[in-house]
């Protein structure tokens, strides 16, 4: 129990850092604007709403999850894990040809698409 709650700590922490980020980038004046009807996308990751980036951000910081950590940080945000997961692996999967998550307990991060993302 108390390494879960760590573990949360760690990931509200995580978190709040990629807000202010986000937050910051949004007050700065964007050349080439997407237009209000289109989500805006990941840096290098077309498809990926700032929601599902921040979700990518929190992914990829561990090289493998139990699931119901994952279930937690997305309830946090949220994001309902099933649905968010195939999201960002179709994203990531037109981008790089390879899903960026694999397994269903423990999620595994794949390695190689890790190295080629620009997140």
């Amino acid at each position: 129990m108390a390494q879960l709650e760590k573990e949360t700590a760690e990931v509200s922490e995580l978190l709040a850092k990629v807000f202010v980020d986000e937050e910051q980038q949004e007050s700065a004046p964007l050349m080439g604007s997407v237009p209000e009807d289109e989500p805006a996308a990941a840096p290098g990751i077309p498809g990926l709403d700032a929601d599902h980036s921040a979700f990518v951000r929190i992914l990829v910081s561990r090289t493998s999850w139990l699931r119901g950590e994952l279930a937690d940080a997305a309830s946090d945000m949220e994001l309902m894990l099933d649905g968010a997961l195939e999201h960002i692996n179709e994203a990531v999967l037109d981008a790089l040809d390879a899903p960026l998550t694999e397994g269903d307990d423990p999620i595994e991060i794949n390695k190689e698409v890790l190295e080629a993302l620009p997140v």
